[in-house]
């Protein structure tokens, strides 16, 4: 299997800049800036368990995962084998938007009543971009990620009985991210193991070519 990643190992001595995250509570949700630590256990009082493995194939165009789905299809990736840094650890699962159709944009709706939801996003790219989380009623969250500093987190929950029904991620960084390791409370209207595929010959879409300077570069 080719193995991509999105940075040579000599970049590994790269100055790492600083997170920084401003959030305002427009809705009625809470919202939090997990930066680049471990996802919690809980998350406003509820108890969150992470989306498990994906089944589609690595370089696979999806729209959905587990009970959450994307409003545009993604790439398949996983951390070490199509995308190459995150945080914390973490080698599972990632979908990231550079072969997209709108690469800047991507919204996640949840599928069930869910009362909290965590997940972390990464520029293509090795600079820092503004990354912007916002649920449906309006809350939202705005953090500096640094695409060779690590994947940052964005925890929204429930309040006084609220559900979250989507949220919308944007970044400034125009070859796109990628977005993964979610965590949920309640209940998925979906099995978790599944994800909708579009299938496409890489010949056609002639998408997975690496651009100068990203981080989904061939080695």
């Amino acid at each position: 299997m080719t193995i991509k990643s999105k940075h040579y190992l000599s970049l590994a001595s790269a100055i790492l800049l600083g997170f920084v995250s401003t959030g305002g509570a427009v809705g009625s949700l809470g919202v939090l800036s997990l930066g680049t630590a471990a996802p919690p256990g809980t998350l406003g009082g509820f108890s969150m368990t992470p989306i498990g493995a994906d089944p589609s194939a690595l370089d696979a165009m999806v729209t959905s995962v587990g009970s959450i789905s994307f409003d545009q299809a993604v790439r398949h990736d996983q951390v070490g084998n199509g995308w190459g840094t995150w945080s914390h650890g973490y080698a599972g699962n990632v979908y990231d938007t550079g072969s997209s159709l709108t690469p800047t944009s991507l919204t996640l709706t949840m599928g069930g009543l869910t009362s909290a939801v965590y997940f972390y996003t990464e520029s293509v790219n090795f600079s820092t971009f503004s990354f912007t989380a916002t649920a449906a009623d309006g809350t939202t969250l705005t953090q500096n990620i640094n695409g060779n500093g690590g994947a940052a987190g964005f925890g929204f929950y429930g309040t006084g009985g609220d559900t979250i029904t989507s949220i919308t991620v944007t970044g400034t960084d125009a070859d796109g991210f990628a977005i993964g390791e979610f965590g949920l409370n309640g209940t998925p209207s979906v099995p978790d193991s599944g994800s909708s595929l579009v299938y496409a010959s890489l010949a056609l879409l002639g998408l997975f070519g690496c651009r100068v300077g990203c981080k989904q570069q061939a080695v």
